[in-house]
């Protein structure tokens, strides 16, 4: 893969609007083009569409927690005033995997936070931010639900975004190709694990043509744009994992 600066004139007036947006909000905004040489792809659907999210970076206070950062900035667009670090603490953290009888066993990411977003720490699955933001949700009287939308396909998601509706989704960290990291068995079931390493949440915005527009909470220039071919293969590689927040 090759990574490159490049400027799109037919998709100038989607960057200078998204700019003044977020200028306006107080915040700046530098946008990055990653693709492969050969991703080109008719995309399924046709136009330009962007949300106006606002992007939120999970360091230094959550160095492995943009599970729990990209759902804050979903939640914040929503109208919710809550900081990532407050969202935290309706997670159910599992801690780090430990040796025990000299066999290496740990928390299950379909079920808890393997490790601690404030520290060392792998991360979370679908089903435990959708858990966590139902918590929230519920705690706070909002009428809104957390959906989630695990099995969809990249090009399924789209609707979501043409309805005002960003799209938390799993990937990997700019996109690079993950590979088996560190396993453990799992508590309560005792099947064996593997982290894929890279694993990456973060939020689906926007579309331009053949490209997607997502806002990351560990780049620094917090929006990013990637072709939706190389997005949908690390979705996919991820279990197709993604959850909205919409009306209850």
């Amino acid at each position: 893969m090759r990574i490159f600066l490049t400027s799109r004139a037919s998709f100038s007036v989607l960057l200078l609007s998204l700019l003044f947006f977020l200028l306006a909000a107080g915040c700046g905004i530098n946008v990055t083009t990653i693709a492969e040489e050969s991703a080109a792809v008719n995309a399924p659907w046709k136009g330009e569409k962007f949300l106006p999210v606002k992007n939120i970076q999970q360091l230094p206070e959550l160095p492995s927690g943009c599970e729990i950062t990209s759902a804050a900035i979903v939640l914040n667009y929503h109208g919710c005033k809550i900081s990532k670090t407050e969202l935290a603490s309706y997670f159910q953290i599992g801690g780090m995997p430990r040796l025990t009888g000299g066999i290496k066993v740990g928390p299950d990411p379909w079920k808890v936070f393997a490790g601690d977003p404030q520290g060392s720490g792998y991360g979370c699955f679908a089903p435990v931010v959708t858990q966590a933001v139902t918590r929230y949700l519920s705690a706070a009287g909002r009428q809104l639900k957390a959906v989630n939308l695990s099995g969809t396909k990249a090009a399924a998601l789209i609707p979501f975004i043409n309805a005002g509706i960003p799209v938390i989704v799993w990937a990997t960290i700019s996109m690079k190709e993950p590979y088996r990291g560190d396993g453990w068995i799992l508590e309560g079931t005792g099947k064996d694990f593997r982290w894929p390493a890279r694993e990456h949440c973060l939020v689906l915005i926007g579309y331009s043509g053949s490209d997607l527009l997502l806002s990351d909470p560990l780049d620094p220039q917090g929006t990013v744009l990637y072709s939706f071919s190389l997005f949908e293969k690390r979705y996919r590689q991820l279990h197709c994992q993604a959850v909205v927040v919409e009306p209850a």
